[in-house]
């Protein structure tokens, strides 16, 4: 899979350099984890116990999720494709 693209400015300042200044440094491990399971994966079938779509009828229906912790999710699309886009940071139960 490849990734396309970041919504979460802080994300892709992570992605790209390291830094953690938009995102939460307890997660950094997490987050670099999540992201490179993103970038080395086959489909999104190699990825079953990592990802889960989002349920429908809320906000993110029609995305992806990976979990971050007990409230933050990196959510992206899936493009027919493969690939992923709009990767995003959230805070999922507010």
């Amino acid at each position: 899979m490849k990734i396309e693209s970041f919504r979460h400015k802080g994300l892709r300042a992570f992605a790209e350099t390291g830094s953690m200044a938009g995102i939460l440094p307890s997660h950094a491990t997490r987050l670099r984890e999540c992201l490179m399971l993103l970038k080395t994966a086959k489909s999104i079938g190699s990825l079953t116990r990592d990802v889960h779509p989002m349920t429908r009828g809320s906000a993110l229906s029609g995305l992806w999720a990976m979990k971050i912790s007990a409230q933050w999710r990196l959510v992206f699309e899936l493009t027919t494709t493969g690939e992923c886009r709009e990767i995003d940071y959230v805070n999922y139960h507010r």
